[in-house]
């Protein structure tokens, strides 16, 4: 986030997009704050009850999208 933020590549109050269910997520929505931005994290709909939970406690500027997973739907994947 730091080298981000200072090449420009992400402006404060911008928003950080993530797409786990672990440590990278959570660390983001743990960080993302402190500098000054946002967090939005995709997870899937089946991840541990636990992350999620624990991803929406963390800060009140992350947002958790729960999202089926393509692998769900095997006639998408040919």
């Amino acid at each position: 986030m730091h080298s981000n933020l200072e090449s420009g590549n992400l402006a404060q109050g911008g928003v950080v997009t993530e797409g786990s269910a672990g440590s990278t997520a959570i660390s983001l929505a743990t960080v993302a704050p402190a500098y000054g931005c946002k967090c939005h994290v995709v997870i899937p709909d089946d991840a541990a009850i636990e992350k999620v939970n624990v991803e929406r406690i963390l800060n009140e500027q992350c947002s958790v999208f729960l999202l089926r997973p393509s692998s769900s739907f095997p006639s998408l994947m040919s």
